[in-house]
């Protein structure tokens, strides 16, 4: 987590008690408020999704009934799972045997649903399969990689 916030040296991170229990994170402006009474790994989900707003939103987002806030939002989460999930990490936990669920999310430090969420942004960006840096990328069931 610290090693994200270091690279957006431009935004304030604060980790406020007092959110409501509800609320996960809120970005306003460059300021990037985040609840620290949840698991670390929903923390870091929670900043990377607020970061994705930094990087993807414009305005106040916050009524989802507007269709351009669903959007706003939804660009923002799949700006967040790619950033979060990268094709090189992937790379990554297979070159270092890391093959299983647990072992990628774990290297991650994100959770077995949010690495679901990013593999489905893959899907419907490259399709089941497809090939990046002399590797093939097969999404049908789960994760499999090969090197070419």
């Amino acid at each position: 987590m610290e090693n994200l916030m270091s690279q957006y040296t431009y935004l304030t991170f604060r980790f406020e008690k007092e959110m409501p229990r509800a609320l996960p994170g809120l970005i306003v402006g460059d300021f990037v408020l985040i609840n620290p009474n949840r698991s670390k790994t929903k923390q870091y989900e929670t900043l990377i999704e607020e970061i994705g707003h930094y990087e993807k939103s414009v305005g106040n987002i916050s009524d989802y009934s507007d269709p351009d806030s669903k959007k706003q939002e939804a660009e923002a989460r799949r700006w967040a799972y790619t950033h979060a999930v990268t094709l090189d990490e992937l790379i990554y936990c297979y070159e270092h045997h890391l093959h299983t669920i647990d072992d990628i999310t774990e290297h991650l430090e994100i959770s077995a649903e949010y690495l679901n969420a990013a593999l489905e942004v893959y899907r419907q960006k490259h399709g089941e399969q497809f090939y990046y840096h002399h590797y093939h990328f097969d999404l049908r069931s789960g994760l499999n990689i090969d090197k070419l």
